[in-house]
């Protein structure tokens, strides 16, 4: 057989002494329809597919993105990548993989007495084919769903269908391993990791698997493959000693009284602290004989702290260079710096460089993956707090060291701190169907479905420590948000009046609450302004109606900034110096109050790549924020790019300069709250990320907009908006009927002076009347036009291209 034609799962399959017949089942696919097909077979890039099946014999599933059923199939690459060997299903729960000669037991009611769990599903495969009853995970912790503490349901089926006694966790032969690449450790390498992380990972897993198995009915070992068979999976074990298939079953049958093979440990007989003793985790000096090998005499790092064994004392002891120096006495009492050391020191306990630039950056300190922006004076405070920590020193040395630090000022200068370590994380951050909130005790994920909080033990990525909000959160019980004051004030602003009572409009209120979703996601696919004002028809309009409140309850979940919009100027170049590196969402507050007029045209930019951000003596950056805008005014927007990249949203004017949140609740939003409410307050906020995940961003319907727009193109004021609405088009009458003919520009100007004589001939220039004119057929939604017949202009009201002749207001 030319070798050039055998697949990559061939020689694989090959290499495992797996036959076509034993990788060839009859099961029902995720559709239904019963097919034949294999275990292991190769796609068309020659990767390898492993499928798997239900306890049923069926194809095993899993939901996309889009809620659709799709085959569980794992990829396991023919070259490997940056990314792994394996590939699971996106966002797939870990699902166990039943080899067919376990599926056939299960189907037939065989009794399994004992059922192991290795990792691999090539190990189990091959284990099962010769004679020993294996299902594998794709990870060692995966025998229970993320967040369960109860066994997979495939796992609890074949114990109540096969009887199983005894459930094994059976690990490889570097289970006791310090890494997992002990043979090759360097000295350096005993020191620069905790040695005990790796058995800690190893003994949590058996301590998950003692616990799962309570009240199941069954007894937990775990065990591991012995080094000294030179084998490291189970896989291999068979493979590499064929003709003792027989033997290696029968040690591994024989539990805790395996000898050959296996070591198996009762997690029934024993305490979690003989579990601990087993791996090594009880102390420093038990960890050292499991592994003097391999240690010697070089110092070693136990949970964080160095230990080295010395000869003269015959023990393990705390190690003399457990303490980080950066300083040498060059006579007694006289200290000098080591710049490399000292650089070293700052980088071993997280101060790094964040470079906005090639020349600029700023000096961050990252612990475990909060990433924290500091200023040369915490470096040095942190700095001469750690010598002053170092009691193994006597006062007297660590006086004369810190003294040293101080007077040698240099050391704290760029030109020396430029050398550190310049770090380019990978941040945590939102995806398009998921959002995630940071709090003290953990991170909330958000997706259409749910909200769940996750240790950060499942982060991955960095984030600032500005996104951590300085409170624990307990999600409410369901139904609490009713009566919240959070909830009534958000029910309020979009309420309407009917017959001088004020009714919630539920159309409304689906807009907001999607808007509220909208700003609080980062990883939008569409980037628009959100603008809020007001629905009052007032020449003067005074506002108060809770837009800035809703501004800063955004600013409680995301970074946020605030700007003046009074004195907003855009052409100054440090407009955005309110904004951080980390600013998520920017809130232009109370725009077009000023002298000069809001021009949300000059905000485009801004909206969909983001602004530039300068400080006085500082280096910029760019950064892209959600941009929301408040105003008491409506802001004009004209141009079909601009109408697409903002949605305006009218709050009702039920709260005012009079009547306050404060006056109805009795008390100041945020600041007067206990835990309850808060807890209340971003349970609700999520509930909104939630409704936008799932169904978007929803225009909200307009109220009075186009008439505010108008009347502040018109003089600000109602005049000209009801002269028109009289002598030209009614627009709040569905019966109205318009000149298709035209109307007398003269004639209506003069009846216009004369319905309000104070608009002189001064005050009302002809012009300034057409403007008015063209902006009334705008907001009728009709084109403007004019001709002239026997010297007598008119004005043209025509219906837009496409649409009927007589139509009323947008």
């Amino acid at each position: 057989m030319n070798t050039d034609t055998i697949s990559f799962a061939q020689k694989v399959l090959a290499q495992m002494g797996i036959t076509h017949e034993q990788n060839t089942v009859i099961y029902s696919n995720w559709k239904g329809n019963e097919v034949e097909g294999q275990i292991i077979y190769s796609d068309a890039h020659d990767d390898m597919l492993i499928r798997f099946l239900d306890p049923d014999g069926k194809e095993a599933i899993y939901y996309d993105g889009k809620n659709n059923p799709r085959p569980y199939i794992v990829r396991r690459k023919k070259i490997p990548d940056s990314k792994g060997k394996y590939i699971n299903p996106y966002k797939a729960e870990a699902t166990p993989f039943l080899p067919p000669e376990i599926i056939t037991k299960i189907k037939t009611g065989v009794t399994i007495t004992t059922l192991y769990i290795t990792e691999g599903p090539k190990k189990a495969f091959v284990a099962s084919v010769k004679g020993l009853d294996c299902i594998a995970t794709l990870g060692i912790f995966q025998f229970r769903p993320k967040g369960s503490k109860e066994l997979h349901p495939y796992i609890l089926e074949i114990i109540k269908r096969c009887k199983v006694k005894n459930l094994v966790l059976l690990f490889d032969a570097d289970a006791k391993c310090m890494t997992s690449h002990d043979e090759t450790l360097q000295p350096e390498d005993l020191i620069t990791k905790d040695l005990a992380y790796r058995s800690n990972g190893f003994a949590s897993a058996a301590k998950n698997l003692k616990e799962s198995c309570l009240g199941v009915n069954v007894d937990a070992y775990v065990g591991y493959i012995k080094p000294e068979n030179k084998a490291k999976g189970l896989d291999d074990l068979f493979i590499q000693l064929p003709e003792e298939s027989q033997e290696i079953i029968t040690d591994a049958k024989a539990l805790s009284k395996a000898e050959s093979y296996f070591t198996i440990l009762s997690l029934k007989d024993n305490s979690n602290s003989k579990l601990n003793s087993w791996f090594g985790l009880d102390d420093f000096n038990n960890f050292y004989k499991i592994h003097e090998s391999k240690l010697g005499l070089n110092d070693f790092n136990y949970r964080g702290k160095l230990y080295a064994y010395n000869p003269e004392t015959e023990k393990v002891e705390v190690s003399k260079s457990n303490y980080d120096s950066f300083w040498f006495e060059t006579e007694p009492g006289v200290y000098r710096i080591d710049i490399k050391n000292f650089l070293e020191f700052l980088g071993k306990n997280g101060y790094m460089l964040y470079r906005l630039n090639v020349n600029d950056f700023y000096y961050v300190r990252v612990k475990e993956n909060v990433v924290s922006i500091v200023a040369t004076k915490d470096i040095k405070d942190f700095t001469c707090g750690y010598v002053e920590s170092l009691k193994v020193l006597s006062e007297v040395a660590r006086h004369d060291i810190i003294n040293t630090l101080l007077l040698f000022s240099s050391l704290f200068s760029r030109e020396k701190l430029e050398s550190l370590k310049a770090i380019s994380p990978t941040f945590h951050t939102d995806t398009p169907h998921q959002m995630f909130f940071y709090f003290q005790n953990g991170f909330i994920e958000v997706t259409k479905d749910n909200t769940i909080l996750r240790p950060y033990s499942e982060l991955s990525g960095y984030i600032w420590d500005t996104q951590i909000i300085k409170r624990d959160y307990v999600q409410p019980a369901k139904g609490s948000l009713k009566d919240f004051m959070f909830v009534q004030f958000v029910q309020n602003i979009c309420s309407i009046k009917e017959n001088e009572q004020w009714q919630l409009d539920k159309d409304r209120l689906e807009s907001f609450v999607s808007i509220l979703g909208y700003l609080l996601h980062s990883a939008k696919r569409e980037r628009k302004a959100i603008v809020f004002t007001d629905t009052d028809i007032a020449d003067n309009p005074e506002g108060r109606t809770g837009k800035t409140i809703i501004g800063r309850a955004m600013g409680e979940l995301r970074p946020y900034c605030e700007i003046d919009g009074k004195n907003f100027n855009p052409d100054d170049r440090f407009k955005y110096q309110n904004a951080t590196i980390d600013t998520q969402i920017m809130h232009i507050n109370d725009a077009g109050r000023g002298k000069k007029k809001f021009d949300f045209e000059l905000m485009f930019t801004a909206v969909t790549e983001g602004v530039t951000v300068e400080k006085k003596n500082q280096a910029s950056f760019i950064i892209r924020p959600t941009i929301l805008i408040s105003s008491n005014r409506a802001i004009e927007i004209s141009g079909g790019s601009a109408k697409a990249r903002v949605i305006e949203f009218e709050f009702a004017n039920y709260y005012s300069d009079t009547f306050s949140p404060k006056d109805e609740f009795d008390a100041w939003f945020f600041d007067d709250w206990n835990h309850k409410d808060w807890h209340l307050f971003y349970y609700f906020l999520f509930n909104c990320c939630r409704s936008y995940l799932a169904n978007g961003l929803i225009k909200p319907s307009v109220i009075h907009l186009d008439e505010r727009k108008l009347i502040q193109t018109t003089g600000n004021n109602k005049d000209f908006m009801d002269f028109a609405k009289e002598h030209i088009f009614d627009y709040t009458n569905p019966n109205a009927k318009i000149n298709q003919d035209g109307y007398n520009k003269s004639d209506l100007l003069s009846a216009f002076r004369t319905e309000f004589p104070e608009y002189t001939e001064a005050i009302l220039k002809p012009n300034t009347f057409t403007k008015w004119l063209k902006a009334y057929a705008g907001f009728i939604n009709r084109d403007y036009d004019e001709s002239k017949s026997n010297g007598i202009r008119y004005a043209l009201f025509k219906a837009k291209q496409g649409k009927s002749s007589e139509t009323g207001q947008k």
